[in-house]
């Protein structure tokens, strides 16, 4: 099923652009293996050793008008100990396309990605569909497809409006008995951008929503936006948002409607050698049983560089969910993790990246209540290197 709708995709994509310009391709190979003392972040810790083999290609054209690229990923995931897991093999294919006409701007992405919920997109791909799955105990083949035309208008040197159209959809292969269900989500969202100044950029926007999954659960939600995002120097820049939204949520049984706020802080800062990101939200997303959750979490990152050769990475992220309609779905879901790994920039093309990661998550389900940590240390190899054409 995974290669027909990439079929489609590519289809779509190259009846509705042409290939023209100048050439990158970009290979990248990785050998990584990490030992996780709870690599399932169960109540009942189960050790393992994960080796992932990674080989991912990416191609992007430019003209003076436009762009295209894709980019094809494959891994494969083999275990030693970890019980009920499979070794497997991973697929994403992304392809972008994009022509810019005087004042307009015309963009299509297409993405599909195949792998399973022994990886947990809510950290993977944030506000992705199901992105509230988490670590399911159960090792079950996942499907995700996107399509997201987009255009652009430029009103002035210093305004410009947007509308996007985003199809998500989500399917398992076999979900019975674990409460995972197969949905999709139509999105629509306007947004219009003006420079207030030189540094300072506000942004209202307005999404319109439609979520249907198995068991008969539907939603309708809006969800509206005012957003800030200013420049104060080359050393710090800010963005900020505060938001609304509304849900008309309806199943066989259930018939319920609600509102609520919703917020976004972040910021960069930034030396010749050294840079801090952090950010606070809470957000709406599609979550793993057919649901709307509020997602709160908040994250700070930290890279810097201690030599030409040598860099370091430290990140942490707490992550809760809490459920819009409790008379649906009464989940809640918090998640913790930190990592800290150094990078050996030992080639231009090569480089080693090895550290620790701790994760934490409890998991309250109605009639099942999960507590579990893991600790693990990896180490990973890569080549990566920009081929012009």
């Amino acid at each position: 099923m995974f290669r027909n709708y990439l079929c489609w995709l590519v289809l779509i994509f190259y009846s509705s652009f042409g290939w023209a310009g100048n050439t990158v391709f970009t290979p990248e190979v990785s050998v990584g293996t990490l030992h996780d003392d709870n690599i399932r972040l169960d109540e009942q810790a189960d050790e393992a050793w994960e080796t992932v083999t990674s080989l991912r290609g990416k191609l992007t054209q430019k003209t003076e008008t436009g762009l295209m690229s894709g980019d094809l990923q494959w891994e494969n995931f083999s275990y030693q100990g970890g019980e009920d897991l499979d070794n497997r093999n991973d697929y994403k294919l992304k392809l972008k396309g994009r022509t810019n006409q005087e004042r307009n701007v015309y963009q299509l992405d297409l993405m599909g990605i195949q792998d399973t919920t022994a990886k947990d997109i809510a950290v993977e791909d944030d506000g992705d569909i199901g992105g509230d799955v988490g670590f399911v105990r159960d090792d079950i083949e996942r499907n995700r497809f996107y399509v997201t035309p987009s255009w652009g208008y430029s009103l002035s040197e210093i305004s410009a409006i947007n509308l996007r159209y985003k199809y998500s959809d989500l399917q398992y292969d076999d979900s019975k008995g674990t409460g995972l269900v197969d949905g999709f989500n139509h999105n629509v969202t306007g947004k219009y951008s003006v420079k207030t100044s030189e540094k300072n950029t506000l942004e209202p926007s307005l999404s319109v929503n439609h979520y249907e999954s198995e068991g008969g659960k539907n939603y309708e939600f809006i969800v509206a936006r005012m957003s800030n995002e200013r420049v104060y120097d080359q050393h710090f820049s800010s963005y900020a948002s505060i938001g609304y939204y509304f849900i008309d949520a309806e199943t066989d049984k259930v018939s319920e409607t609600t509102n609520s706020g919703l917020y976004e802080i972040g910021g960069l800062v930034q030396s010749d050698n050294i840079s801090l990101n952090f950010k606070a939200e809470r957000a709406l997303a599609p979550g793993d049983s057919g649901n709307i959750i509020a997602k709160d979490q908040y994250s700070l990152g930290l890279v810097g560089e201690i030599n030409p050769t040598w860099d370091y990475q430290v990140g942490a992220r707490y992550y809760r969910n809490r459920p819009t309609i409790k008379e649906i779905s009464n989940n809640n879901r918090r998640y913790l993790s930190f990592k800290a790994s150094l990078l050996w920039q030992f080639t231009e093309s090569f480089d080693l990246d090895f550290g620790y990661r701790y994760r934490e998550e409890r998991d309250q389900k109605e009639g099942d209540n999960t507590q579990a940590d893991s600790n693990s240390l990896f180490i990973t190899v890569r080549y990566v290197n920009n081929l012009i054409m």
